[in-house]
Parts: C-alpha cells; structure tokens; sequence
C-alpha cells in the first residue's frame, strides 16, 4: 500500500511527464525526501530548458 504523503509527489511528478511506465513505477518504492529531491531536481532541468 503507498503511503498517502507520497501521492502528491508521485501525481506531481507523473504529470510533468517526465516518468511513465518503469520509470513511473519506481517512484512508489521512494521515501517522501527522495520525492522531494527528485521532484525539485525535474523542475530545475525543465525549467532550463
């Protein structure tokens, strides 16, 4: 079962578009801080571009 706290971070992530399939799956085995870092990490790089 995931945790309620991480399905804000795995919808936010998920609809950047930058995680789907195998990819999208990973994120529920993650901890909220692995989240929080990935999810800020995937804004800076769209961001940038």
């Amino acid at each position: 079962m995931i945790k309620e706290s991480r399905l804000p971070f795995i919808e936010a992530l998920v609809s950047l578009g930058c995680y789907e399939g195998a990819n999208g799956a990973a994120l529920y085995d993650m901890s909220v801080s692995e989240l929080t870092k990935l999810l800020v990490e995937t804004r800076c790089k769209l961001v940038r571009k």
